[in-house]
């Protein structure tokens, strides 16, 4: 088991998981303590209470959020060199600080933010990971700017001892600057066993029921909302957004005009439980933005395999192939709505064993095992170079 690894990402803790939490509850196996060390662009009053605190909030992991004052614009950190400079050095000198009341004696870092180059500080890591989550290259407009952005994200992943990736395409964009850089999808921590998925409730169309019909995940301008307005109008159809919902109050009514029903967050069990509940999941995201396309495997996508429902998504030009009884694409509003009725009407207990045998491959617990083993492979030839 290792000593103890920082985990640097602009996310809070106590947001709703995303790939850092989920990486960060896989590595409690491997390592005795764990600090997740939350950088946010902006606070809000009821974050206050976290102001200087250390907190446990797992059974080996802390967490620690810069205070309120510190928060600044993204743009300021990246963009702004005396600024980046100063910010870096914050975390780097808080990280230590932090440290001192841990313990510890050997330190890994787990780096998600990409312009944070100067944190990868051999002195104090042992061992540093670059995971790049996000195309922050393309979604920048300005052509002089992206040069800027991603010059910053490349000394970031050539100052790493190893980087991850979510996708093939991001994973190109580092490649070039580290060559030991590897490609990890996102997976799942349902129990996807046939005896406890093998009996879900199929559509029935004779029985003049609805169709449940559901996207989880944040509900913002990723999303297409005019495919969700036209499936959501149809009288056979209930659709539901479950999730953090970050849309104007315009949006929001336009929606609920149409019949869209606006759900909470749901995690664990509960999130499990109501992903069965539905006939058919989907990922309806806008394909003309730059983030949307370097998509291979959304987070949400093995929660949704694993639930044993079939999922419909737009045409992602990256997305990954997988069969159609578990997965189908749509190219227009028209299109999608079609094949929600079409796989809810097909379904049967054959498909929903090919996805649950899917599933079973892609757990966060397999990728963890991954990252472990190319975390002691990268430390071999480490080892085998400094000994040159």
């Amino acid at each position: 088991m290792f000593d103890t690894l920082v985990i640097t990402t602009v996310s809070r803790w106590d947001e709703p998981p995303r790939i850092r939490h989920q990486i960060t509850m896989e590595m409690q196996k491997y390592f005795k303590q764990i600090l997740f060390l939350e950088t946010p662009t902006r606070t809000t009053s009821s974050e206050i209470r976290h102001k200087h605190q250390l907190r446990q909030v797992a059974s080996n992991v802390y967490a620690y959020r810069m205070p309120n004052w510190y928060s600044l614009p993204r743009s300021s950190h990246a963009l702004l060199p005396v600024i980046s400079k100063f910010h870096q050095d914050n975390i780097l000198k808080t990280i230590v600080a932090l440290l001192k009341k841990m313990e510890y004696r050997e330190v890994f870092l787990f780096n998600f933010n990409f312009a944070d180059f100067r944190i990868h500080n051999d002195k104090i890591f042992s061992f540093s990971s670059f995971i790049l989550n996000d195309n922050f290259i393309d979604r920048v407009k300005y052509k002089t700017i992206r040069s800027y952005v991603e010059n910053l994200q490349s000394r970031t992943a050539s100052r790493a001892d190893l980087c991850f990736a979510v996708s093939t395409p991001l994973l190109q964009q580092i490649l070039k600057f580290n060559s030991n850089s590897k490609l990890l999808l996102p997976g799942h921590s349902f129990d996807c066993s046939f005896k406890k998925n093998g009996s879900l409730y199929m559509y029935s169309k004779e029985k003049n029921e609805k169709i449940r019909v559901c996207f989880m995940g944040y509900i913002n301008k990723r999303l297409d909302l005019s495919w969700i307005e036209h499936a959501a109008k149809h009288s056979a159809i209930d659709f539901f957004l479950l999730g953090p919902n970050e849309l104007s109050s315009n949006d929001i009514s336009k929606l609920e005009s149409c019949g869209v029903i606006f759900l909470p967050p749901k995690t664990g069990q509960d999130l499990k439980e109501f992903l069965a509940s539905c006939h058919v999941l989907t990922i309806p995201y806008n394909i003309e933005k730059k983030s949307v396309q370097a998509i291979e495997a959304s987070n949400k996508l093995f929660q949704y395999i694993a639930s044993g429902r079939p999922i419909v998504a737009s045409s992602m030009p990256n997305l990954l192939e997988l069969p159609e009884s578990v997965l189908t694409k749509a190219h227009s509003k028209q299109d999608f709505l079609e094949k929600i009725i079409h796989v809810a009407e097909s379904d049967c207990l054959e498909f929903q064993k090919i996805r649950l045998r899917i599933a079973f491959e892609n757990t966060w617990e397999k990728r963890g095992i991954e990252v472990i083993h190319y975390i002691e492979q990268a430390l071999v030839n480490k080892t085998k170079h400094i000994k040159k």
